[in-house]
């Protein structure tokens, strides 16, 4: 529900972010890019009738909560493409369309393990400015815990039973009822929407909200949220009063409260035990027939602010870089000790992150509901808000330059981190280097491959670098280095078949002449071997061609050892010659020639290399 809010709120943002009022809005960025492609189709309610000429909007929503947005049009038959993008599972899509001027959802988008194609459609249907067949089925308030106050998150669920989009246009709003009418509380302030994007269908005059649409066919929800102040200091708590209206209409009104915020006295409602909601454990009121208003107090315990209770467990940064920028996406797991929550002021904030001087495009979240963020005054973002004491994640993003002569990753925090873990997107034109961190194992994804560094207790303040300088691409003729380690396989399995009379003559010259040259060429193999490892375990030599090289290689690799094997079984037989002892052929291999063709042949090859006639014993 979460994806599909956020693409209704960027389609209605993408229809007006040219008006004046709304300029200093950013479109969010493009979608992640890949090798897969989503196509689909703009149909016309139940009869499939193709609509063309729509625009259509992939939305996309990076694990970092990043978005991202993409346009398109549907053709004559109505159908659509995004090409290049992403597959990766961690990354979710919805597609959307607008649609005479109203922000339509489609569906949601999937690929299946190991496919590059995926389909989704997108229904439109006729607008009526008849709100007569909307069921507000719930209203959900639930209350967060803040320094300054509580914070109140009210969600609606919304049903159109009807077949069209109910929508009342700006023209007629003065004849008509809104499909919704709400009031804020008494003293509320820093009214949200989310993406901090106000629909253009929400009136607001004061505390009164009017939403005239669109509403669509189907459960949706409506989600805003607002500040209420301070409560009253009392025998080492602090007591919030609230007084809530459910809607006109609402068939159940619902107040959810996150384990550790406080008690909640809300006479009216029962009480229905503590839930799971959104991974936290919450207490949850309700009311199945509401009516008037309700009084709420809120009995919460004196919370810490205590930044030395945050230690940041791990930090992992994810870069991708092309020839102008490097992304990074940072996530950073916060451990919080102690018992009670846990406080972040703008004068103490839970956690500071600093961030490199020339960051760009700076974006952060956390699927925290608690934490609030802000520019920090020394630089950098602030974590604010409550959080009770466990592990929590954040998310920071933002871009790095980079100059001719590559890039310069510089980071430090504000505290002790325990595992500092850089992940880089291997394309083969920047090879990373750190005096701090260390290689460690390759990661691999379906549509990537990264290499990896890690550096352990990395101190506050400390600064670790990360230099990124360009290279010429590594074996830049691939596929030609490929062949010739191929021929330099066959050659030497050419070397292998005259091994045991070279070994041979060699005893009966100089028995330990060439013994080094032998050695020296089976660790060069042993080095080509490691070599076509690492290239395959990122992505520059396929599987069919590493099975392929790699059983060439390791054959000459035993050809090697047994040839050397058996140079030291004839040096034994010459020295023994030297001492006047019986000289014995044991274990010494007599060359054979093909019958057919008279090439040589090896003592265990049951065929000729040459022209493939079998040898016989009479062959020798």
């Amino acid at each position: 529900m979460r994806l599909r809010r956020a693409l209704l709120v960027l389609l209605g943002a993408a229809g007006v972010l040219a008006t004046p009022s709304l300029a200093q809005q950013e479109t969010p960025p493009d979608v992640p890019s890949g090798n897969a492609r989503i196509v689909g189709r703009v149909l016309q309610g139940d009869a499939n009738q193709p609509v063309p000429g729509v625009e259509v909007v992939l939305y996309s929503l990076a694990p970092d909560g990043t978005p991202g947005l993409r346009r398109s049009q549907s053709d004559a038959a109505g159908a659509f493409a995004f090409e290049k993008v992403s597959a990766t599972a961690d990354v979710a899509y919805l597609v959307g369309a607008r649609h005479q001027g109203i922000p339509v959802p489609g569906e949601r988008v999937a690929f299946e393990p190991g496919t590059t194609t995926a389909t989704a459609d997108i229904r439109v249907a006729d607008l009526t400015s008849d709100m007569s067949t909307l069921r507000i089925r719930e209203q959900t308030l639930r209350i967060y815990r803040e320094a300054d106050g509580l914070r109140i998150e009210e969600t609606f669920a919304i049903e159109q039973a009807g077949n069209g989009i109910a929508y009342v246009p700006p023209a007629e709003r003065g004849r008509r009822l809104p499909g919704l009418r709400a009031a804020l509380p008494a003293g509320a302030s820093d009214f949200r929407m989310p993406l901090g994007v106000i629909p253009e269908g929400l009136v607001r005059d004061g505390s009164a909200l009017s939403y005239y649409g669109p509403f669509y066919p189907g459960l949706q929800d409506l989600v805003w949220a607002y500040r209420v102040p301070g409560g009253e200091p009392s025998a080492g708590e602090i007591r919030f009063a609230l007084e809530v209206a459910p809607v006109r209409g609402a068939e159940r009104f619902t107040v959810l409260v996150p384990e550790g915020a406080g008690v909640l006295a809300a006479p009216g409602l029962v009480q229905e035990g503590a839930v799971d909601d959104t991974g936290r454990k919450v207490a949850r009121f309700r009311a199945a027939k509401p009516a008037g208003r309700y009084a709420l107090t809120l009995r919460a315990p004196a919370a810490r602010v205590d930044p030395s209770a945050v230690m940041v467990r791990e930090v992992q940064i994810v870069l991708r870089a092309d020839d102008a920028a490097i992304d990074v996406n940072e996530t950073h797991l916060l451990a919080l000790s102690g018992e009670g929550l846990l406080l972040g002021t703008p004068q103490s904030p839970l956690l500071r992150v600093p961030l490199p001087p020339d960051a760009s495009d700076v974006r952060f979240g956390s699927d925290a509901p608690g934490l609030e963020f802000s520019a920090h005054p020394e630089g950098g973002v602030a974590v604010l808000g409550s959080a009770s004491p466990g592990e929590i994640p954040i998310q920071i993003a933002y871009r790095e330059p980079v100059a001719e002569g590559g890039a310069r990753l510089a980071r430090s925090f504000g505290t002790k981190v325990a595992l500092l873990r850089v992940f880089l997107a291997d394309t083969g034109r920047l090879a990373p280097s750190s005096a701090r961190m260390h290689r460690a194992r390759p990661v691999r994804t379906e549509d990537l491959n990264y290499l990896a560094l890690e550096a352990f207790d990395v101190a506050a303040g400390e600064e670790v670098v990360l230099g990124l300088a360009p290279i010429p691409p590594r074996r830049a003729a691939n596929a030609v280095a490929m062949k010739g380690i191929a021929a330099l396989a066959a050659i030497g399995i050419v070397g292998w078949l005259f091994a045991p009379v070279a070994a041979s003559r060699r005893a009966e010259a100089a028995p330990r002449e060439h013994a080094e040259p032998e050695i020296g060429e089976r660790a060069r193999v042993y080095e080509a071997i490691h070599d076509l490892e690492h290239d395959f375990e990122t992505g520059k030599v396929s599987a069919e061609d590493h099975t392929r090289i790699g059983a060439d290689l390791r054959a000459r690799a035993a050809a090697l050892l047994s040839a050397e094997e058996r140079a030291e079984r004839g040096t034994l037989v010459a020295l023994g010659s030297e001492s006047k002892a019986p000289i014995s052929l044991a274990g010494v291999s007599v060359p054979r020639s093909c019958a057919r063709c008279s090439a040589l042949a090896a003592p265990e090859h049951r065929f000729c290399a040459a022209c493939g006639a079998p040898l016989g014993a009479s062959a020798a």
